[in-house]
């Protein structure tokens, strides 16, 4: 029998239903166990493994934590929240975002920050946190998907500040970019099925509200300390931080 669950993530209250008896195990003090019948539970299809199976994925647990973002998103996408694909910190009070596909550096990034400005920051998300638009800003709220190293807080929570959108290359440079350059970037980050036309607008309107409240840089970078450096000094010169 499917084991059921209740949770709070971005401060919405949520309930699961899990395949495996031990996917709840990844989401540690997240949720709890519920006895009561759930109307509409987030859970994982079949199509959802099924679909991942051409990168080689199999059907077990720990890929059910995974996938779960995806259909948790889809939730959230409701209440003007979302699950962004990126790697968070917290810096002079804000939310800053590495995001890019994965194995582009977003965990390289944010080691040599630690490395380089340990006494600054905070990593608040490694992989996904939760994004809320409320009014004319977006809030960083912690999420359960950490991403393999497992770093961040479970409580962690502050403004967003910006995002930098990473890209490698020969040569470290970084730019600011204008919304209309970095809105299709953006979009591909927030982890939804978009199966349905609501939830592709509610997306839209996620971006939508973060290009309009906070920057957006492009750094291409060779993924060394110096990309680091350039990236510190442009976010402190141009937010006066």
């Amino acid at each position: 029998m499917s084991r059921k669950y209740t949770g709070n993530i971005g401060q919405i209250d949520l309930q699961f239903q899990f395949r495996f008896e031990d996917t709840s195990r990844y989401f540690k003090n997240w949720l709890s166990e519920c006895t009561e019948d759930i109307l509409n539970p987030v859970q994982v299809t079949q199509q959802d493994f099924d679909d991942q199976k051409r990168w080689g994925l199999i059907e077990n647990s720990y890929v059910e934590f995974l996938l779960s973002a995806y259909r948790t998103c889809d939730y959230l996408l409701k209440y003007s929240r979302c699950i962004f694909h990126g790697a968070v910190f917290l810096w002079k009070g804000k939310a800053f975002i590495f995001t890019a596909q994965s194995g582009v550096g977003k965990s390289t990034q944010l080691f040599h920050w630690l490395k380089l400005y340990g006494d600054e920051i905070k990593i608040m998300n490694g992989d996904k946190p939760v994004l809320y638009s409320e009014s004319s800003r977006v809030i960083v709220y912690p999420s359960p998907w950490k991403g393999k190293e497992g770093l961040g807080s479970d409580s962690l929570t502050a403004p967003l500040g910006g995002i930098i959108i990473l890209e490698q290359g020969k040569e470290n440079h970084i730019e600011r970019l204008i919304p209309q350059k970095s809105v299709p970037q953006l979009l591909m980050r927030i982890l939804f099925t978009a199966e349905t036309e609501e939830s592709v607008r509610n997306a839209g309107r996620m971006i939508e509200a973060i290009v309009m409240s906070v920057p957006v840089w492009k750094l291409i970078n060779k993924g060394d300390a110096d990309s680091a450096k350039l990236t510190h000094e442009t976010i402190r010169k141009e937010l006066n931080l």
